[in-house]
């Protein structure tokens, strides 16, 4: 019939130890994932750091990915390897840009905008329940405010009545 899924799983990962897959089963990205964003990548002793940062993981760990899904010779060289022998090309001078010219926007990783967008969706739905809760406050501080107004009132009259009252006791006992 064909390979169950363990055996894929099981073929595909044969190539970390146990301890680099425990690592590696942590990681909120796929391998697949973090081969493809450093694949596309202009940058990549910059992406791995990045990758490194986003997975919150040693260096190390995205360098043997990157090793084993793409090829040693993938990785940017470190200090003290040797640099491939490439053909020195001329550099163009770049001009600074004028202020007055609109910047490119520069292209982000999904990876990055799908967190980006989850960190937004958390923020707007907080803010929505906080705004319901103000809502229901405000209620809350009319109903008091009104309750408040009628009680003032009554003192009022209250106290009105009450010195009128001793007003009429005192003409009362004056007059006997």
């Amino acid at each position: 019939m064909g390979n169950s899924l363990k055996d894929i799983w099981d073929s595909k990962n044969e190539k970390y130890d146990s301890k680099t897959l425990k690592t590696i089963e942590r990681l909120p990205m796929t391998v697949g994932e973090i081969a493809d964003n450093y694949r596309q990548s202009d940058k990549k002793a910059a992406d791995i750091q990045r990758l490194s940062d986003l997975c919150a993981c040693p260096k190390d760990i995205i360098e043997e990915i990157i090793s084993k899904e793409l090829g040693a010779d993938q990785l940017p060289p470190k200090r003290g390897r040797k640099k491939k022998e490439s053909i020195p090309v001329e550099q163009e001078k770049t001009v600074p840009a004028k202020p007055s010219e609109k910047k490119v926007k520069e292209k982000i990783s999904p990876y990055i905008m799908d967190a980006v967008e989850d960190k937004m969706d958390q923020v707007n739905s907080q803010l929505q329940e906080l705004t319901r809760k103000l809502f229901v406050l405000q209620q809350e501080k009319e109903d008091l405010e009104r309750v408040y107004r009628e009680f003032v009132e009554f003192m009022e009259t209250h106290e009105v009545r009450e010195s009128r009252e001793r007003n009429y006791e005192l003409c009362r006992n004056s007059s006997k």
